[in-house]
C-alpha cells in the first residue's frame, strides 16, 4: 500500500475516474482513487439511468457534457475498450406555464453553445414519445425537445 501520493482522488465514481485517467493523460500518473465500495462506479455512477445531455443551464455543465460526449463518441479509439454508446435525444415536457421563460433561457443559453435544440408543438411532442400523450402539456402550444 502506498504511504503517499501526488494527488488522492476521493470516488471511484465516473468523476473520479474521469479525474484519474484525464491525470495520467497529462503524465501524472502517482495518484491514489479511493472508493468505499467494492468495486468502482457502485455508487450513484452505477446507478443512474445512463443519460448524457447538454441541457444544462450554466455554461460550465454545458460545455462539460459537449467534451463528455465528443469522448463517449470516439471512446474505443481514445481509452481503448469499447462501449455500448448511442444518442437518442431528450424530451422535456413542461407541466406548468410558469416555467416557460425559464425554458426559453436556457434553451438560448445552450443554442450559445452550438448545442441542437428545438421547441416542438405537442402534438409533434406525442409523435416523438406516445406515453406523452396521456398527459396535459403546457402551455398549450409548445413543448421543448432538446437532443444530445
Amino acid at each position: 500500500m502506498r504511504s503517499s501520493a501526488d494527488v488522492v482522488i476521493a470516488g471511484g465514481g465516473c468523476m473520479g475516474c474521469s479525474v484519474a485517467w484525464h491525470l495520467a493523460q497529462r503524465g501524472i500518473t502517482n495518484v491514489v482513487l479511493l472508493e468505499r465500495e467494492p468495486q468502482l462506479g457502485a455508487g450513484s455512477t452505477g446507478k443512474n439511468a445512463g443519460g448524457f445531455r447538454h441541457q444544462f443551464s450554466n455554461s460550465a455543465n454545458i460545455e462539460l457534457s459537449i467534451e463528455s460526449i465528443a469522448l463517449m463518441k470516439d471512446f474505443e479509439r481514445i481509452v481503448g475498450t469499447p462501449i455500448d454508446f448511442h444518442q437518442d435525444g431528450y424530451l422535456f415536457l413542461l407541466s406548468k406555464s410558469s416555467n416557460l421563460e425559464t425554458f426559453k433561457r436556457n434553451i438560448a443559453l445552450q443554442q450559445r453553445h452550438g448545442v441542437d435544440v428545438r421547441w416542438v408543438t405537442n402534438d409533434e411532442a406525442r409523435e416523438l414519445s406516445p406515453a406523452s400523450r396521456a398527459r396535459r402539456i403546457a402551455p398549450p402550444t409548445v413543448s421543448p425537445i432538446r437532443t444530445a
